[in-house]
Order: C-alpha cells, then sequence, then structure tokens
C-alpha cells in the first residue's frame, strides 16, 4: 500500500489532465474499506459529500475500527483527503449491509470522479466471522448473497446516474464487481469502461460460461 500512498501524495493532475488508470482503481477500492460516518446524510444518499470534507477528527473513531491494514487505510485516506487529484471526490450511495441469517458481509460506495463519470467500489472481507463463512460459501456456490446484492447496488447506481462507469473493487470486492456487471441489465453493461478485479477470487465454472460473464469478459482488468 506504500506505493499507491506515495502515488496519492505527489499526483497532482486532475483527471482531466490525466486520466483515470488502474492505480486509481486500486487507490478507490482501498478507500471503500473505510466506515464512512453514516451519521452525515449525504454519505449515505445521492446527493454526496466531498472526500475532503470527511477529512474531521470526530470521524475518525466510526471510519476506522475494525479494518484491516488500519495504518496503511488511514495514510491513504489522509493522503486522499489532501490530494488536489482526488480530495473532490464525492462519496455517495454508501451502504454496509450484515445478516447473519443468510451470512452476508456486504458494503460498497460510489465515488462521483467527475459530473458524469462515476466509481463503483466493493468493499473485500472484512475482519467479521461472517465475512470469512461468506468467502468460504462462494468457493462451492454462484449467486451467494453478497454476489446478489452487489448486482442490485450497480443496477441502482446507473438508473441515478449518467455517463461511464468503472467498477472495481479489492479481495472479495473485485469478485462483486465482476458478478455485478456480468449479471446487470444489458443496458447497464453498455455504461461499463471496465471493471477492476484486484486480487479477488474467481469463479465457478456457470459464472464464466453465463452469456452476460462473456459479454463483458475483455473488460476486465
Amino acid at each position: 500500500m506504500k506505493n499507491i500512498i506515495t502515488y496519492t501524495q505527489e499526483t497532482f493532475m486532475n483527471f482531466d489532465e490525466f486520466p483515470f488508470t488502474s492505480v486509481d482503481s486500486l487507490i478507490l477500492s482501498s478507500a471503500a474499506y473505510v466506515h464512512f460516518p453514516d451519521i452525515i446524510p449525504e454519505v449515505t444518499s445521492w446527493k454526496g459529500i466531498r472526500l475532503q470534507e470527511l477529512y474531521c477528527a470526530e470521524y475518525f473513531e466510526e471510519m476506522f475500527h475494525n479494518i484491516p491494514l488500519l495504518e496503511d487505510t488511514k495514510q491513504l485516506f489522509f493522503a486522499l483527503a489532501a490530494s488536489p487529484r482526488f480530495r473532490n471526490i464525492r462519496i455517495m450511495g454508501y451502504t454496509e449491509q450484515f445478516d447473519l441469517t443468510t451470512e452476508k458481509q456486504f458494503s460498497a460506495v460510489t465515488f462521483q470522479i467527475q459530473p458524469d463519470l462515476y466509481y463503483i467500489a466493493f468493499r473485500g472481507t472484512d475482519s467479521t466471522l461472517i465475512g470469512w463463512k461468506e468467502d468460504f460459501n462462494m468457493t462451492f456456490v454462484s449467486g451467494v448473497p453478497a454476489q446478489l446484492e452487489a448486482v442490485r447496488y450497480l443496477n441502482d447506481v446507473a438508473g441515478r446516474t449518467t455517463g461511464p462507469l468503472y467498477v472495481g473493487g479489492h479481495s472479495k470486492g473485485g469478485n462483486l464487481a465482476i458478478y455485478a456487471a456480468a449479471f446487470c441489465e444489458p443496458d447497464v453493461q453498455e455504461r461499463i469502461v471496465s471493471i477492476y478485479n484486484n486480487d479477488g477470487p474467481g469463479f465457478l465454472e456457470d459464472v464464466i460460461a453465463s452469456s452476460g460473464y462473456q459479454t463483458i469478459c475483455d473488460r476486465i482488468q
């Protein structure tokens, strides 16, 4: 993570001057591990809030509890809040869901990079038991609750926005990004520019053989 923190600290060009890259995707996928404070209505709404506006000490306890790579994630967020490239990105549509009955651990957030350009980030496995159990379930079941929720979330984001979409995540989040892109509505698929799977687990054969996966497979990075 040190390399992407350095990139965040040293890359000053905005997205008009230096277009979105796979490194930006990894950074936003890593930022999705932050527990964005849902006491701020704009975070969960589709109005959104500038990333820099969340750089407030009173939010930090909620934002950084129970996440992997805690110190690195803090450093990354602080660098994002200071960065002329990232600080004006709007955070919106944040959701975090746990369901013991269905064994679901799901979280996603939408980053508005430019007025008509969005990055949908799915969180990877957290440190909860339910998150690890769902990971295990993914090894022999297609369509676990988090995957189905990712499809619903992507369709919802698309219905609320216009313009190109980037989709991605780290670890389980990368798997969710591909699954959502493969099984979302066809008109949503058409808007997806790239799907970024940062070190995520693979799929059973039935997913790979599906028409939706075959439609988007050449956009997977």
